[in-house]
């Protein structure tokens, strides 16, 4: 197990082309531990790529690296690997996997993750690339510019504090609060955004749109075949421009000529072609 002596924050940059599955832990420690081990300790296969896998240090920058000439085929994964890596709090992640699942615990300050296939967690981060072509993402916070994308899987977010693009191809998207700029589009799944920032656009070709809560600035929702639900607080005055070929439109706001005592305004659009929409008053307690 390589030790490193790393009293400041570290890059880290880990490269599989084949399996490998990855663990990296942020924590309040002046060293750096890598392990790298087969998945499955008595397949040859494996063993040779664990022994394949190299690991070195300069200059607070780590690479783990595993390319072999053979790599995986319809008939063989190639051989798999684990990797676990504990690493300074605030240190950045760069991290590839053929085939594999992320997983990223703690506090960091960037992080680039990919997999072609397997599921990517990350606690705590400043900018996050996460890209996975079949696989859910899990993000308990990202503090900036976010680019969150899954070919199918299922997203789920807790907070995003910058400018943010969500993709996802098949399957839910979830996010709890989005306090920056936010841009979401899906080509079948249903999106659900608890709160909304100021500048919000929500799109899907086919699923339902449900924002709990929006405060102020503009909102935009759209979807071909879905139904389309929006939630404005409780004081916050709202211009509505609402639009359904084949459904029914629900306004359950109070109809006024202008923003009166309201301190806040929000400018929402709405579109679909096939299903209801609906604007209400959110729960007294949503923001509390």
């Amino acid at each position: 197990m390589p030790t490193f002596q790393t009293p400041q924050p570290i890059a880290v940059v880990v490269d599989v082309s084949v399996r490998g599955d990855m663990w990296i832990v942020a924590r309040d420690h002046p060293e750096t531990e890598v392990t790298v081990q087969p998945r499955k300790a008595k397949r040859s296969l494996d063993v040779r790529m664990a022994e394949q896998t190299t690991v070195d240090y300069s200059d607070g920058r780590l690479q783990v690296r595993l390319h072999p000439a053979f790599r995986h085929s319809w008939f063989s994964d190639g051989g798999a690997v684990e990797i676990v890596v504990e690493v300074p709090i605030g240190s950045n992640l760069e991290l590839k996997t053929a085939m594999g699942d992320l997983r990223c615990e703690g506090e960091f300050s960037t992080a680039d993750l990919k997999t072609d296939l397997g599921h990517i967690r990350i606690d705590h981060c400043g900018e996050l690339r996460a890209h996975t072509d079949m696989g859910d993402v899990t993000v308990e916070r990202a503090s900036g510019r976010s680019r969150i994308k899954t070919g199918s899987g299922k997203i789920r977010v807790r907070h995003i504090d910058g400018v943010a693009t969500v993709k996802n191809g098949n399957g839910s998207t979830y996010i709890s609060h989005a306090s920056g700029e936010l841009s979401v589009s899906a080509a079948n799944g249903d999106v659900s955004l608890e709160q909304a920032g100021l500048s919000t656009t929500v799109k899907t070709s086919n699923g339902d749109i449900t924002v709990g809560e929006v405060a102020a600035g503009t909102l935009t929702v759209q979807t071909a075949a879905g139904a389309l639900s929006i939630g404005v607080r409780q004081g916050t005055a709202a211009w509505l421009d609402l639009k359904t070929k084949y459904g029914r439109v629900r306004n359950a706001l109070d109809v006024t000529h202008g923003p009166g005592q309201s301190t806040e305004t929000v400018e929402i659009h709405a579109r679909n072609a096939y299903g209801d929409i609906t604007v209400t008053r959110s729960p007294a307690t949503a923001h509390a």
